[in-house]
């Protein structure tokens, strides 16, 4: 889409300079809200966070979950995938079916077998199934398929983490967990910070995940992570035309349409800028 500014100026010796600015601040413009994907976040639905403590002596929640994170751009129908769990040496013969679908850089809550211990109630789930994670090793695979897999190296699988003492994982395992921490995945940027998504996937459990006491379950009704996904407009043809002593017009192309018209004026005595699309 094609841009212009027309600034007419009473000072000439001031107009030079105020025409390079402007063009600095054109060429060098990037919205805030915009974000560059990190080579290493997920281009695939992975598994978040793996809870099996729920419902144990000290727990804070009463029940187990497993949780999912899409950290694409694209709604993903679920209709056929399934959570499955096994335990540290054994066979994927826990099966969780999912329905509905995922949003873009949404959550989804799949809630697992409970205990007599833990105070707290989970979010409501977006899935729910009867089994029981152990708090402290075993293995979690997300797989678009509703037949028990094999392991890690199944085309069904999608995503997979092995934790404690688990035969079975990508690269290395996440530490042993406990009744009062589970294994969340890091943030889009390979860090731990809140609202920035949990899609950090290099394909190492143990790189990829982080131990925590911050058991954080999320559903779809939380807010996508991160909240801002723009991707930066891009400018060409930046050229300033019809150049006098005390005015010129800037015009530009950009690779994304306006979504409004934004007036900028200054002190009379130095003259006037404004932008038209």
């Amino acid at each position: 889409m094609k841009h212009s500014i027309s600034v007419n100026h009473k000072k000439s010796q001031r107009f030079l300079s105020a025409i390079i600015i402007l063009i600095i601040i054109i060429t060098s413009y990037t919205p805030q809200g915009s974000m560059t994907a990190n080579a290493a976040t997920a281009n695939h639905l992975v598994i978040s966070e793996v809870y099996g403590g729920g419902g144990n002596s000290g727990a804070k929640y009463k029940n187990d979950f497993i949780e999912i994170y899409n950290p694409t751009n694209s709604t993903i129908n679920l209709s056929n995938w399934s959570v499955q769990y096994a335990s540290s040496t054994g066979s994927f013969n826990n099966i969780t079916r999912l329905s509905g679908s995922i949003g873009p850089h949404k959550f989804y809550l799949v809630k697992e077998s409970g205990g007599t211990g833990g105070s707290i109630s989970l979010p409501t789930a977006d899935a729910t199934g009867t089994i029981n994670l152990s708090a402290t090793s075993g293995k979690v695979a997300l797989a678009n398929t509703t037949i028990s897999v094999s392991g890690a190296n199944d085309p069904a699988v999608i995503d997979f983490v092995g934790y404690g003492s688990a035969n079975d994982y990508e690269t290395t395992p996440v530490p042993a967990l406990s009744n009062i921490e589970s294994g969340e995945r890091k943030d889009n940027n390979g860090g731990t910070v809140e609202s920035q998504g949990n899609g950090w996937d290099t394909d190492n459990n143990y790189a990829d995940f982080v131990k925590t006491d911050n058991v954080n379950p999320q559903n779809s009704s939380n807010l996508a992570e991160p909240q801002s996904q723009i991707d930066s407009p891009v400018l060409s043809n930046i050229q300033p035309t019809k150049i006098t002593s005390d005015s010129v017009i800037i015009t530009w192309t950009t690779d994304q349409a306006a979504s409004s018209i934004v007036n900028y004026g200054t002190n009379t005595s130095y003259g006037s800028i404004g932008f038209r699309q």
